[in-house]
């Protein structure tokens, strides 16, 4: 199990956060310098890390990282966020 953690925008990456994700990160703080705080979680051990109400980035399962923009704490493109492959399985 992988705990989440949250850290002000604009310090230093958490040391928990894969290096994949460092230049999403420092691209969607550039373009939201308003920005508080991101939050880092797991989900099926792969990293979703948002800012604010504003970003969500994630990694699919093919190690690609995708980048959404939210808008009212909902993604505005699901298919960025998530990876179609990941399900099928249930086919």
């Amino acid at each position: 199990m992988q705990l989440g953690v949250r850290w002000r925008a604009g310090e230093p990456v958490h040391r928990s956060v894969p290096a994949i994700l460092h230049e999403a990160i420092a691209a969607a703080e550039a373009e939201h310098a308003e920005a508080q705080a991101w939050t880092l979680t797991w989900l099926e051990s792969r990293p979703r890390l948002q800012l604010d109400d504003l970003v969500l980035l994630s990694v699919d399962a093919h190690g690609g990282v995708h980048a959404a923009a939210l808008s009212d704490g909902a993604a505005t493109n699901e298919e960025d966020i998530e990876d179609e492959d990941d399900d099928s399985w249930l086919d």
